[in-house]
C-alpha cells in the first residue's frame, strides 16, 4: 500500500455509499464521476460531485484526514455559507512519480462576483474580474479550489465566453 494508494482510498471512501439521502435538489438528484487520465498514462484524475447534503459532512471530514490546512477548510464553509451550492464535489489528482492533490468545486451557475471570493485576494484576481467584466462575463459555470498543504493555491473558474466570434 503506497501513500497514493491511501490518500485514493481515503477520499472514495468519502463519497456517498448508497442514494437513500439524496433529494430532489432542483432537479438534480444525481451522484457523477468523471475519471481522467494523461495520454502518458502518468496522471490520473478523479471527481465526484452531487447534492450538498449527501456530499458536505463526508467531503470536509476528507480534508481534516488528509491534512488540508485549516484557513483552507474554513475558506470552503465560508464560500459555502455564501453561495449555499445546490451540488458540489472533491477532486484529486494522482501520479506515477507519488504527487497527490486534491480539491473542492462548486459546479453550476454562480455571479461572478461571488465566485471571485473563492480566489486569494491580491492583483491577480483584480486584473482576472475586470477582465472579465470587459468582456461581458459575468456569471461561471463552476468555482472549485485546490485544497493542497502547501501553497501555491489555484482557484478555478469556468465560463462561457459570450459572441460567436472567437
Amino acid at each position: 500500500s503506497t501513500p497514493v494508494c491511501e490518500f485514493w482510498q481515503i477520499w472514495i471512501n468519502s463519497l456517498p455509499k448508497t442514494t437513500n439521502k439524496i433529494t430532489n435538489v432542483k432537479n438534480i438528484n444525481k451522484v457523477y464521476f468523471d475519471i481522467g487520465i494523461s495520454a502518458d498514462m502518468e496522471k490520473l484524475s478523479w471527481r465526484s460531485c452531487g447534492p450538498q447534503n449527501v456530499f458536505i459532512q463526508n467531503m470536509v471530514d476528507f480534508f481534516w484526514s488528509v491534512g488540508a490546512p485549516d484557513a483552507e477548510i474554513e475558506r470552503l464553509n465560508e464560500i459555502g455559507s455564501h453561495v449555499n451550492p445546490p451540488i458540489i464535489g472533491s477532486w484529486i489528482d494522482m501520479s506515477s512519480k507519488g504527487g497527490m492533490d486534491g480539491g473542492w468545486y462548486f459546479p453550476f451557475e454562480i455571479p461572478l462576483a461571488l465566485a471571485a471570493k473563492a480566489a486569494d485576494p491580491g492583483s491577480t484576481i483584480v486584473t482576472f474580474t475586470q477582465w472579465a467584466e470587459s468582456h461581458h462575463i459575468t456569471q461561471c459555470t463552476l468555482i472549485g479550489r485546490d485544497m493542497g498543504a502547501a501553497p501555491p493555491r489555484q482557484t478555478e473558474f469556468r465560463f462561457y465566453v459570450p459572441g460567436d466570434k472567437f
